[in-house]
Order: C-alpha cells, then structure tokens, then sequence
C-alpha cells in the first residue's frame, strides 16, 4: 500500500487538463508556501482554480498525503521561468525539456511527478511531513526505478525558484532529506505473501482500472508514440478482454489498455463495460 491516498480534483484546464506525462524521470520537491495549510486545504483549492495553471500530484501534510493528479497526467508544477541567462530561459536540468502535440513547450511538466509539502503556520516543515514526504518519494522511487540521489530534484534545479525555500537555503537539509529516502529504501521490509487475485472474467482487477474491453470481432491493437502517432501491433482475437485505465477522443475515441497501447472504440468490435459495485467493494477490501 503506497504513501498516499487518492483523491483526484475534477478535469480543470487550470490544474487538471487530462493531458498525459511523456515519461517520469524525475521527481520534483515543492513547499507550498501558504502556511497552515493542509492537503485537502489544497485539494479544494486546486479542484476550483480559475485565474491561474497550477498545480502539483501530491501534498504531504503531518496526516496525510492526498494525490490530486493521477501520476500518469501532467500537473503544472515546474514550467515557470525564474531566471534568465544571457537572455534565456535558465534550465538546470535540460533532459526534462520536452514538448507535445498537445502541450507546446511543456518542459519538466511533461516529464515529471511534482510533491508538495505543506508548512507549519510559522512557515517550517513539521517532523511527520518530512517522515510522510520521505515515505512518498520511496515509493515513487520504487513505483517509477528511480534513484533518490539523482531524480529527486528541487523546483529550484529546474527554473531557480526560491522552492522549497528552506531547502533552498540549507541544501544539507535537501541532501539528508534524500539520503533518508535512501535509507528507507534500504530497510523496506519484504514483499508480503502474494494477494488475493481478484478475477473479473478473464483478466484480473487492477488498482487504477476503469473498466475492460471483450473483442467481439478481430481488431486491431495500437500504440501510440509521442507525439500520439499510431503504430500498429497486432490483431486482437475475438474473446479476449484487457483491462482499461482510460478514454480519450484521440484518433475516433480509444481505450488505453496499458504501456500506450489503446483499441478504438468501434461499434460491433468491442464490448465496453465498467466493475459493478460489489466488485469495486472487493477491490476496496484487497487493495485499500
């Protein structure tokens, strides 16, 4: 069970535009620089943002961790220019450049996860939201095969904004913050015994599933590149059926089925259907 829980904000063009990541190669440190605010004091104000694109994936209070961005959709987080040298955009980290079809210029938003923690009313970091931010980044390590040392980054690397303060000014405090996720990696006890599969005709029920397709007629199986271009894989068979982590209206309207590969939605070939509520219960019960 990971660090933090999920509660997603509505679709928003300001805080969430449902577009997808490119990749995840490194994790992005925040503070959210509003004093005594807490997570789901964040949660409400990103789920209604109006007049401004911002927003992050998780915040970390001393109780909890909420995801409000799903962590395969972009989060405005780290795309502000700060600084300017020799008249251009200042990029500490150039490997997080990247651009979309659909995100021109979308930077380290693109190709990035963004953690806020959120302060105390005197404007530090309580011990439990550096322990729970701790927790967070180790499993996002292990989630995304990153190295805590090199992709745990601060806002600051990125576009020299003041973020995280504290951290900004006392990179030792940074460095040890990393090397204890380092060390709780290190000591993560091990795996429990296997878990109940939960079967939903023929595939299993994931965390994250919205739903599965059965092939009515012989289909054909996409994948999308970058920059949403399709590549054809293979010939799906009548009878088999794949899990569903999402929709969108790309190319007439496809399922994602996992690792970018998507089936288009076509009356007559496919079946779509969503978990009843006594299944979505049982998941609820094996996966929290």
């Amino acid at each position: 069970m990971v660090a933090w829980k999920d509660k997603f904000i509505n679709k928003n063009k300001y805080s969430r535009p449902m577009y997808k990541l490119l990749s995840v190669k490194k994790l992005v440190v925040h503070y959210t620089a509003n004093n005594g605010g807490t997570a789901d004091n964040h949660f409400s104000y990103f789920n209604n943002l109006k007049d401004r694109y911002a927003s992050a994936h998780i915040f970390v209070d001393k109780k909890e961790a909420l995801c409000i961005v799903p962590l395969n959709e972009v989060a405005y987080h780290a795309n502000d220019n700060q600084k300017y040298v020799n008249g251009k955009p200042y990029r500490g980290i150039p490997e997080l450049l990247a651009t979309a079809s659909y995100y021109k210029d979308g930077g380290a938003n693109l190709t990035s996860v963004g953690v806020e923690m959120c302060m105390e009313k005197d404007g530090s970091f309580h011990p439990d939201v550096i322990s729970r931010t701790v927790d967070v980044f180790a499993d996002l390590c292990t989630q995304f095969s990153l190295d805590p040392i090199k992709d745990i980054v601060r806002h600051y690397d990125i576009t020299a904004k003041n973020c995280p303060a504290p951290w900004v000014k006392n990179e030792k405090e940074f460095i040890r913050f990393k090397n204890r996720v380092v060390a709780k990696l290190i000591s993560v006890s091990p795996p429990p015994p296997q878990q109940e599969k939960l079967m939903w005709g023929k595939v299993e029920l994931k965390p994250n599933q919205i739903g599965k397709v059965t092939i009515l007629k012989p289909i054909n199986l996409w994948k999308r590149d970058n920059n949403n271009k399709l590549n054809f894989v293979r010939i799906l068979n009548e009878g088999e059926e794949y899990r569903v982590y999402d929709y969108d209206e790309l190319h007439g309207g496809q399922y994602d089925v996992g690792a970018s590969h998507y089936v288009t939605k076509m009356e007559g070939y496919i079946k779509y259907e969503t978990p009843s509520k006594a299944l979505l219960a049982k998941a609820k019960e094996l996966y929290g």
